[in-house]
This record gives structure tokens, sequence and C-alpha cells, in this order.
């Protein structure tokens, strides 16, 4: 509390007192009560006033800085009425009263949606992982059965099943630090099994693959980096040009490892490099590929910086993109 903002506070009580030692002095003058006689009054009076209001803004400070102490000292703020020490005056007792009703209230509420929230979400984790079972009897019938129609079932389904995977995902992020374990991997494994995932639609699209250097054992979750590389593939394969090629490439950083993915699509602007990982982000690229969802790249970020892996991306339009991973000390050449 600033002295300003008290004496705005007091204002009418101050003008009130101004109002009333007029009035006084105007009478002791008008009963012959002498000039300096009646100015040592209006001296006390202005003394009077002002030692109350300094003192009572003091107080009303002091109180103040007291309930801000206890306020940050709190996890739960919302507690903050429930815990915090009343006294003062009726009405300030009366205030405090309707602020616990009202923040009781406001707990329930908060309670009620998120139980509602959390059913919503094992709902959608549960129906995810049922859809899942007939996915992959599709894509398995498919598989032994390949011709025209049923490679471009398969390509269909494999769309899906990715869709699927990001709604998993995000339906997850409110707690995702309870599905992942962090351990070491190899980075060519996990690889070989996205570029397997994979196979029909790099066929499909003629894409060109090339890898370098990738025996890498990385500290990091396995499924959770299978995720992420989905994602940049399906990325790079919706936004190709013409003998599109696709190169994976490791470095060793020394204190870390860097791994990459490039490709030789359409890019991304420099103005929108900033807001790729942004959630719902799109880009001009997005806006004419009406199947863009914005979700992917953000998903990336999030697990990302759960898993403590630094994600960047460079771009030139008409050139490259490059998606970077840096996985942090622990990372090291296989040989």
């Amino acid at each position: 509390m600033r002295i300003g903002d008290f004496v705005r506070d007091k204002i009418v009580l101050i003008l009130l007192n101004m109002v009333c030692a007029l009035l006084l002095f105007i009478y002791l003058l008008a009963i012959g009560t002498g000039l300096s006689e009646t100015l040592l009054v209006l001296i006390a009076w202005l003394i009077v006033l002002v030692s109350y209001l300094l003192i009572l803004f003091f107080f009303k400070k002091k109180r103040l800085d007291e309930l801000k102490k206890v306020m940050n000292s709190l996890d739960k703020r919302y507690l903050f009425a429930e815990v915090v020490k009343v006294n003062g005056d009726t009405e300030q007792q009366a205030y405090f009263q309707l602020m616990k009703q009202a923040l009781r209230s406001m707990t329930e509420q908060v309670s009620t949606v998120q139980r509602e929230k959390e059913d919503y979400k094992e709902f959608i984790e549960q129906w995810a992982h049922e859809l899942k079972v007939p996915i992959t009897s599709i894509i398995l019938a498919c598989e032994n059965n390949l011709d025209d129609t049923t490679r471009s079932v398969l390509l269909q389904t494999k769309q899906i099943e990715d869709y699927l995977e990001q709604v998993l995902y995000y339906a997850r992020l409110g707690n995702v630090e309870k599905d992942y374990m962090i351990k070491e991997v190899c980075l060519e494994e996990i690889i070989d099994d996205a570029l397997l995932r994979s196979k029909h639609l790099f066929i499909q699209n003629h894409f060109a693959i090339e890898t370098e250097r990738l025996n890498f054992n990385v500290y990091t979750d396995g499924k959770w980096l299978a995720f992420i590389i989905n994602q940049i593939i399906n990325n790079s394969i919706r936004y190709k040009k013409d003998n599109p090629v696709l190169v994976f490439r490791g470095t060793d950083l020394k204190d870390a490892v860097q791994f990459e993915i490039r490709d030789n699509g359409i890019g991304i602007k420099e103005s929108e490099i900033g807001r790729v990982f942004q959630k719902g982000f799109t880009g001009s690229n997005g806006r004419h590929r009406k199947n863009s969802t914005g979700i992917g790249l953000y998903l990336c970020k999030h697990l990302c910086d759960e898993m403590g892996v630094d994600i960047r991306i460079e771009s030139q339009v008409s050139e490259y993109t490059t998606v970077k991973l840096i996985f942090p000390t622990g990372a090291h050449y296989v040989e």
C-alpha cells in the first residue's frame, strides 16, 4: 500500500475535517477568541488528524504485508481465506466470510470440472486404444494381400493411425511425466523402426532415404522419440517437392549428440519459423493443404521439453527444412 493510495481512500474524511476546522475557526473568531489562540486550536486539530492517519496507515500496511506473506507462502493460494487469521472490525470480518464462501464455491466448481476432464481424458485414451485393434487388423490384412486397392487402403489407414497417436499424446499432455521412462536407447534402431513404419508412404511418394552415422546411444524415452520422428517424417511427406529426399544424420558435439532430419521440400518462411511450435499454427503452407492441424510440432516441442531434449528448426523456402534434436550429456557414439 502506498501513502498516495491511502490518502485517496481517506479523502472524504480529510475533507470533512477541513470543513469542520474551517467552521470552528469562524465560530471562535465570532465569539471573540484571539487569532493566535484560534490558530493554536487549528494546529492541534491538524496534529491529531495527521497522527491518526499515520497510525492508521501504519497498521493497515502492516496488516496487508502480513496477508501478502501468508499468500506467498501457500502452494494452493485458493486456500488463502481458509488459513488467514481474521481480525479487524465487523465489516472486515464480514468481507472475509463472503470471500470464504466465494472461494469454496469456486473450489467446488473447479473440482467438478477437473473430474469431468479426467473422465473425458480416460474415455479418449480408452477409445484410442480400442481403435488401435481394428486398425492393426486392417494393416495386417492389407500387407498380406498387397495390390493397388489394398495399398491405397493401407496408406489411408496409416494416416488414421498417425492422427490417433496425436490424439493419445494430446490427451496425456496434462500428466505426461507419468508416461515416460528415460533410459539408454540406440538411435539407429529407433530410426530403422520409423522408416519401416513409413515405408509405404515413402514408396508412394517416391522418397529417397539417406542415413549418416546414426550409431549413437542416447538417453531418452524410445516411444516418445519414435512418435516425434514419425511426426517430422509426416511433415516432410506432406510438404514435399519433386524428387524428394529425406536425410537422417547424427553428429557428435562432444558434450551432446545432434540428430537431424533434413528434407528438400517447400520449406518454411523465415517470418514463420519462430511460430511453428505454437499450438494450432499451420502457416502459409498449412493453409494451402487443408489436412494440416498444427498439432504435430506442438506435441514434439512439448515432449522434447519434458525429456530435456532441445528441438530446433532451420529452413529456407523452396530449398530445405531441417529439424534438429540435441540430446544432452550421456549420449555417445557406438563403434
